[in-house]
């Protein structure tokens, strides 16, 4: 089933343009940009950044709560290896090219940078891909919060990770295969163009950023997945213990084969193996998820205020006569950190053909959202409203059938008679 959602799955003609310019812009001295005076624009203090932005107030509010969900997802993914986020991160967030391009150290043709010290970036249309901004944002998260220096082909493979990533509103998705870059993988594969591994170990930043190339990118971020999620997960701890050994200054390809083993070839032919066993959409199930997460959202901000639906329809009614207008409103005045922007719930709403497959269960248990796949297991979306908003989807072996409504009691209309005696 194809969402609409989902369409930041296809190929995108902006991957070139981000593998080209992102990677000389990251390691950019910060020396010019401190002589230089800085624009005077709006400053907003988030929970993990001082953003900078001219933005519309609306956009602004988007860009806080993304910003805020992107540097949590970093801080999630890498606790095992990254310090706790005690300071906030300095963004320049310019609402076009024009404005970004007055920002000191902007390289021609670039949409963002991290120069050492600030994140600076040109924040995309409403509805568009966040991707520079999540790159870039792991740059500069990973230089402030891990210690030691990643090699170049794990700091760019992991940015390509997170930039990769899909908001759902509350959250982030990460470790998502678009069929475009499966296509691309083992494209390398089959015609053995692959970096050797050794090599790829071993680069430096010079050499990197002398030759950009998307293949380059690409590698690193397969390479980067399947460390992560390759054979049910069985090089994650290694893959923490080979960062924290980076911080002691051992080096890359040693610290590797440390903790990986010695022979690079043979791990390298099990990277190959892994990507040449997927399916040609391997990870649909976490489209899926975070279809339902985004949706689930939506849902939960009518139930904070006061909104209820009964059935599918009326919540999708709801997504486009203006109820949701009025709810945003509401919830801007009274609790704005949980403010969503009604576009991402246009783009997630269900057409007709797929609202078979999605169902209110309101019951006892409250309100819940259900996704039935094809083989009739489930994806269930619940939420909380109390002093914290939460969301999360869990899985269900078989959908539940939505409970019948309540019968009203039935009265007798007829009338009773009375005559004198």
């Amino acid at each position: 089933m194809t969402f609409k959602l989902l369409l930041t799955r296809r190929p995108q003609l902006m991957c070139l343009l981000i593998a080209m310019t992102i990677a000389c812009a990251s390691v950019q001295s910060s020396a010019a940009t401190k002589r230089t005076k800085l624009p005077k624009i709006p400053k907003y203090n988030t929970k993990y950044y001082v953003l900078h932005t001219n933005l519309d107030k609306d956009m602004a509010r988007e860009a806080v709560v993304r910003i805020t969900a992107m540097a949590q997802e970093y801080y999630n993914r890498t606790r095992s290896f990254a310090g706790r986020i005690r300071t906030r991160f300095p963004l320049y967030l310019y609402k076009d090219k024009e404005s970004y391009q007055t920002h000191p150290g902007v390289i021609p043709g670039s949409a963002g940078f991290y120069n050492g010290t600030t994140l600076v970036a040109t924040a995309p249309r409403s509805g568009r891909s966040w991707r520079v901004v999540q790159h870039e944002g792991f740059h500069q998260f990973a230089h402030k919060m891990i210690k030691g220096r990643l090699p170049v082909w794990l700091n760019e493979g992991l940015a390509e990770y997170f930039g990769k990533g899909m908001w759902t509103g509350d959250s982030m998705t990460v470790g998502l295969i678009s069929p475009h870059d499966l296509t691309r993988v083992k494209g390398m594969i089959k015609d053995n163009s692959l970096m050797p591994l050794d090599e790829m170990l071993a680069m430096s930043h010079k050499t990197w950023n002398s030759g950009l190339s998307s293949r380059n990118y690409l590698q690193a971020w397969s390479m980067v997945h399947f460390l992560v999620h390759g054979d049910n997960g069985k090089y994650q701890k290694a893959l923490s213990s080979y960062i924290r050994d980076l911080s002691q200054s051992r080096s890359s390809t040693q610290a590797f084969r440390n903790r990986f083993g010695g022979n690079t070839k043979a791990f390298q032919a099990s990277y190959v193996k892994w990507w040449n066993s997927l399916d040609d959409d391997p990870t649909a199930d976490l489209y899926e998820r975070a279809h339902v997460l985004t949706l689930t959202s939506y849902l939960a901000r009518a139930h904070y205020a006061r909104k209820k639906f009964a059935t599918m329809q009326e919540f999708v009614t709801a997504a486009g006569d203006g109820t949701f207008t009025k709810i945003m409103a509401l919830i801007a005045r009274r609790k704005s950190t949980i403010w969503l922007p009604e576009s991402l719930l246009t783009r997630a709403i269900p057409d007709a053909s797929e609202l078979p497959s999605w169902t209110l269960l309101v019951d006892r248990r409250g309100t819940r959202l259900q996704f039935t796949r094809s083989d009739g297991t489930a994806l269930i979306g619940s939420f909380t409203t109390g002093s914290k908003l939460t969301v999360k989807v869990t899985a269900a072996k078989k959908a539940e059938k939505p409970a019948e409504p309540a019968k009203k009691p039935v009265t007798d209309k007829s009338t009773t008679i009375r005559t004198r005696t």
